[in-house]
C-alpha cells in the first residue's frame, strides 16, 4: 500500500470525521447514500500518494478516474462524487473554491461520450496481456520478435515504435536494463539495426505498417482488446499497468501527454508534472512466481488416476496438494480405515501461469482449472499465500512448502507450553512431552475438566506461551 503523507493525515482525519458526523446527522435514506460515498472515498484516500490540503480538482479527477478502474459505472461514479459534494457543502457551508472544484469534475465527466465506456479494458484482457508477455521465450521465433517489441514498447513508453524499431547498438542506452537485455538477444554484428524487421529494403513507412500489422495481429490472436493502432493500444495498457503500479491517474495521462484511446475517463484528468518518479511497472508485466491455483477432477476420475498421469509428464509436474482424513469403519468385527477427502474432486496445485495451459494439454481430459471469473478464455484463478495458509492451518493439514518454520516460533522444545491454534484442538494449551518428527510432537493437552490427554500435532500449529512448566498439583 502507498504511504500516506505524514501531513495530510490530519487534514483527512478531520474532514472524513466531519463528513460522517455530518452525514449520521441527516435522515436515514439520506444518510445511507451519503456514508456509500464516503466509504468510497475514504477508501481512495487512503492510498493516495500525494498531499490532500484542500478538495483539489486533481485529486477529485484521480478518484473519479480509480472508481472506473475499479469496475464502477459513470452513472454510480458521478453519484458518489454528488454526494459527497451536497455533504462536503452541508459541512463548510458555503465555499466557493470547493463548490467550483466539484462543479468543475461533474462538467468534466458530464462531457465524456456516452456511448463510450469510460475504461475499455478489463482485468481478463490486461491477464490476457500479461500471459502473453510472460511466455514469450516459448513462442515461434517470429511471434516471440513482435511479442518482444510489444515488451519494450510496454517498458519503455517515452519512446515511439518507430524509434525502437530502429535501435541501433549506440542507442540501447535509452532503454530500462531489462529491456537492453531482450534487445541484445536479437543484436548482430552484421546487422546495422537491432531488430530485424527488414528495414533496408523497404521504407519507412512500410516497416512501421508492417510492424503495426504484426502486433495487432499477435494481441488479437491472444483475445486482447486492441484500439485502432498498435501504439494507441499499448500506451492505453501501459496507463492501466501504470495505475496498477501506484500511478495516480492524472500521473498516467501527464507522462503520455495525451488521453490514450483505452481509457476515456482520463479525459478528465488535468495534465500537471509530477515530482515524484512514476512506480515501475516491470513487475507486474514480468512476474511469472509459483502460485496456488485449484482444479476440480471430472465426474468419475479418481485422484490417482490424476498423480498418474502427472508423473508421466514430460517436465516437472506440479506441486498437489489434496487434504484428506482418515476415516474409521467398522465391518462386522473388523475395523478398517481409509482417507476420505475434506473436499472432493477439488485439487490444489502450485505452478507458475504459464504453465497451466501446457499441464491441461496433458490432463485436461481429466481434470479443468478454475477461471476468473469463469468464462472459458478468462484468465486461470490464483489463490493467494496468505489464503492458503489460512485454510491449511484451519484444517491442520499442511503442504510440504508450508514446512519452513512452527506460527510463532522456529525454537519449541520439550517441556515448552504451547497453545494450538488450528484444527479441532484449537485453543487449547498444552506441554511438549517429545518431538516425533520435525513437523509432529506430542503433547500433553489440558482439558477444562482438570483431566489431561496425549496428542500428535503438527508444529506449524503451535504457538509458544512460556518456557515454563505447567503447574502440577501436589
Amino acid at each position: 500500500m502507498t504511504q500516506i503523507p505524514d501531513s495530510q493525515l490530519n487534514y483527512i482525519d478531520n474532514l472524513i470525521a466531519g463528513l460522517r458526523d455530518k452525514a449520521i446527522s441527516l435522515p436515514l435514506s439520506t444518510a445511507t447514500n451519503y456514508l456509500k460515498a464516503l466509504t468510497a472515498f475514504e477508501s481512495f484516500t487512503a492510498i493516495y500518494p500525494h498531499d490532500i490540503s484542500a478538495v483539489s480538482r486533481e485529486m477529485l479527477a484521480d478518484w473519479y478516474v480509480n472508481m472506473i478502474i475499479s469496475g464502477h459505472t459513470r452513472k454510480t461514479a458521478l453519484h458518489y462524487i454528488n454526494s459527497l459534494s451536497a455533504l462536503y457543502s452541508s459541512l463548510k457551508g458555503k465555499d466557493e473554491t470547493s463548490d467550483d472544484e466539484f462543479a468543475w469534475i461533474k462538467d468534466k465527466i458530464k462531457k465524456l461520450s456516452p456511448d463510450m465506456p469510460d475504461c475499455r479494458i478489463d482485468s481478463v484482457s490486461f491477464e490476457h496481456l500479461l500471459q502473453l508477455i510472460r511466455t514469450t521465450e516459448r513462442l515461434q521465433p517470429d511471434l516471440k520478435l513482435t511479442a518482444s517489441l510489444l515488451t519494450l514498447a510496454l517498458l519503455n513508453p517515452s519512446i515511439s515504435l518507430s524509434e525502437i524499431a530502429y535501435l541501433d547498438k549506440d542507442t540501447t542506452d535509452r532503454l530500462t536494463d531489462t529491456s537492453a537485455e531482450i534487445a541484445n538477444t536479437y543484436s548482430t554484428p552484421r546487422r546495422k539495426y537491432i531488430f530485424p524487421l527488414s528495414q533496408s529494403q523497404a521504407t519507412n513507412k512500410q516497416v512501421l505498417a508492417r510492424l503495426d500489422s504484426s502486433l495487432l495481429s499477435l494481441m488479437r490472436s491472444r483475445n486482447i482488446t486492441v484500439f485502432t493502432t498498435a501504439e494507441a493500444t499499448i500506451q492505453s495498457y501501459w496507463a492501466y499497468a501504470a495505475i496498477a503500479a501506484g500511478a495516480t491517474p492524472c500521473e498516467a495521462v501527464s507522462a503520455l501527454g495525451h488521453t490514450p484511446p483505452g481509457i476515456p475517463a482520463l479525459t478528465v484528468c488535468p495534465r500537471k508534472n509530477s515530482s515524484r518518479p512514476l512506480p515501475d511497472i516491470e513487475p507486474i508485466l514480468l512476474s511469472n512466481p509459483l502460485c496456488w491455483h485449484a482444479m476440480r477432477l471430472r465426474p468419475g476420475v479418481r485422484f490417482e488416476s490424476l498423480t498418474s498421469r502427472l508423473h508421466a509428464l514430460p517436465f516437472t509436474a506440479p506441486q498437489l496438494f489434496y487434504p484428506s482424513v482418515e476415516i474409521a469403519r467398522r465391518i462386522g468385527k473388523k475395523l478398517t480405515y481409509c482417507n476420505q477427502p475434506l473436499i472432493a474432486d477439488i485439487v490444489f496445485f502450485h505452478s507458475r501461469i504459464t504453465d497451466i495451459p501446457r499441464i491441461f494439454r496433458h490432463i485436461g481430459d481429466i481434470a479443468w482449472c478454475y477461471r476468473r471469473p469463469t468464462d472459458t478464455g478468462s484468465p486461470y484463478a490464483t489463490i493467494p499465500d496468505s489464503a492458503m495458509l489460512e485454510f491449511q492451518t484451519a484444517i491442520g493439514i499442511f503442504s510440504p512448502d508450508m514446512d519452513l518454520y512452527p506460527i510463532g516460533t522456529i525454537d519449541l522444545r520439550p517441556d515448552d507450553i504451547v497453545e494450538v491454534v488450528g484444527d479441532m484442538f484449537m485453543g487449547h494449551k498444552g506441554r511438549i512431552e517429545s518431538i516425533k518428527t520435525p513437523t509432529v510432537y506430542r503433547l500433553i493437552l489440558w482439558g477444562n475438566n482438570g483431566l489431561e490427554w496425549r496428542a500428535d500435532i503438527d508444529s506449524r500449529l503451535l504457538r509458544k506461551v512460556t518456557s515454563l512448566p505447567h503447574p502440577t498439583v501436589a
